[in-house]
């Protein structure tokens, strides 16, 4: 985990010394893939992220309609409370954060000159996330905490308000697999895709 870490402690320096940077706020209504979240926890949950991008100009000879191209990094986090399934004294709490990096390609070239303003796009990337269950039933272990791996696919369009401000719409769709706990003394252990589909606005701003 040091060298993730560090990795990231890197990527983030180089991103922030990028010529033109693009840092935004997210808000999300998440909808869990996993039906034993849902069933839980809830349908439906808001979830918060910050995303950071910068372009990537070694690929624009690769486009054939004065496409753009980015990278980018992607941290999101939600918390939720719930209460175990057919006894609802016993409570339980999960929380949930990844962290992505990608790239998205942005099609405002290809669109018509009275939709300057807006740039759709679509974008790819894969990382790590953890997760972290606090639970009071006698059925389950009563803490853990797991990392695992990611994926985020990102659709979206962003429609520049002013020079600097912009507002991106988006719907993405995240996939966070952990491996199962080993079980003790039969005790039931989960395993779970914490992922699901994200919808939801941005507010940014262009360094």
């Amino acid at each position: 985990m040091n060298k993730i870490f560090l990795f990231v402690i890197l990527l983030f320096s180089h991103l922030t010394t990028a010529e033109c940077l693009d840092v935004q706020g997210r808000v999300a209504y998440f909808v869990p893939q996993n039906h034993n979240i849902r069933s839980i926890y809830a349908k439906g949950l808001p979830e918060y992220e910050v995303e950071i991008s910068t372009p990537i100009n070694a690929f624009s000879c690769l486009c054939e309609c004065n496409d753009d191209w980015a990278g980018w990094t992607n941290f999101s986090f939600y918390q939720k409370k719930g209460h175990s399934i057919g006894c609802e004294k016993y409570s339980t709490k999960m929380t949930n954060w990844a962290l992505n990096f990608g790239v998205k390609r942005y099609f405002s070239g290809c669109l018509p000159c009275f939709f300057d303003d807006f740039r759709p796009y679509l974008g790819f990337g894969i990382g790590f996330a953890h997760v972290k269950f606090n639970d009071r039933s006698p059925y389950v272990r009563n803490h853990i905490h797991k990392y695992g791996f990611a994926l985020l696919g990102k659709l979206g369009f962003e429609y520049q308000i002013t020079c600097n401000l912009f507002l991106d719409l988006f719907a993405d769709y995240s996939g966070n697999w952990f491996r199962s706990p080993r079980s003790d003394d039969c005790i039931t252990t989960r395993c779970i895709n914490t992922g699901g589909l994200k919808l939801g606005a941005g507010l940014g701003y262009r360094f």
